[in-house]
């Protein structure tokens, strides 16, 4: 796969906690980024290149992560790892999930950049202020890619920003336990039409904070992990077609992607099926129109 693409020439912002630059797996992958939390609050510009709980450092290590490791321990290889991570900080430990003010500012900031695709790894509650961001940046031809979210109880509704018209929400699918087929739904999917496509969600190897494991590599659960597998994929593809706009790259993904056992297509659980990044690198299928 990655002879034919490491999604080199294309950047992913990362919108959420900022992003630990100095980690082993992670260095020279970091662009200086935004933290419009700081801004927000106290009108000072930062490069969003901290992390304060690690999540972000985590699901940027999906897309992009270079397998460099810590000492002798192994490293983690996003599926993207010439790809370059741009950090839009916003949410830390005194606005731990966002504002309606910031977050929307945070999707316009990600809209404005080089960035071709952003990642979204959180889910909460739908703002005007943010479905007018999303829109702005859909607008500049981005890529917005959000996972649907993690809810103890199945069959809970797909959570925002995934539930806005043209963002690529992102299910989770684990793989079954007596091995005859290739994924199964997750016990804490949540489900609804807004649902596009879907990744492995869990036991997803991450880089993460010393704080968190002495090896500053963890394993870790969820959809914010689902989505990054998606987004590192999408850049795999536009570095392979720089000349691709957003919905061409996007029915890259979909005609590629392969659907659960005895499920319609699309549905609510997977969309139109598990994003296979080494069969949308190799089909030479017609991408269809730009727009």
């Amino acid at each position: 796969m990655w002879t034919i693409s490491r999604g080199a020439g294309v950047t992913v912002a990362v919108i959420d906690t900022g992003v630990d630059g100095g980690h082993p797996d992670l260095r020279g992958r970091v662009l200086p980024g935004i933290d419009v939390v700081t801004g927000f609050r106290t009108g000072r510009v930062d490069t969003g290149q901290s992390d304060v709980d690690g999540h972000v450092t985590s699901v940027s290590s999906v897309i992009a992560g270079t397998g460099a490791g810590h000492g002798s321990t192994p490293g983690v290889i996003g599926i993207a790892p010439d790809a370059r991570i741009l950090p839009i900080k916003a949410h830390d430990r005194d606005n731990p999930f966002g504002s309606h003010a910031i977050e929307p500012t945070a999707i316009r900031a990600a809209a404005d950049s080089e960035a071709k695709i952003n990642n979204i790894s959180l889910s909460g509650t739908p703002w005007r202020q943010e479905e007018e961001a999303v829109r702005y940046a859909l607008g500049k031809g981005r890529l917005i890619v959000a996972s649907r979210g993690n809810e103890v109880l199945a069959n809970t509704a797909v959570g925002y920003s995934a539930a806005y018209p043209g963002v690529l929400a992102v299910a989770g699918v684990k793989s079954t336990k007596d091995g005859t087929t290739r994924a199964e739904l997750w016990d804490r999917a949540t489900r609804g039409p807004q649902v596009s496509l879907a990744a492995p969600v869990e036991a997803i190897p991450v880089a993460c904070l010393p704080t968190q494991h002495a090896s500053r590599c963890c394993v870790t659960n969820g959809t914010s992990f689902s989505s990054p597998i998606v987004a590192g994929t999408a850049a795999l593809v536009w570095s392979k077609h720089p000349d691709w706009t957003d919905n061409q790259a996007i029915r890259r993904l979909v005609d590629t992607a392969v659907q659960l056992p005895d499920s319609t297509t699309p549905n609510d659980f997977v969309g139109y099926g598990v994003v296979r990044p080494r069969q949308a690198l190799q089909s030479t299928a017609d991408p269809g129109p730009p727009t």
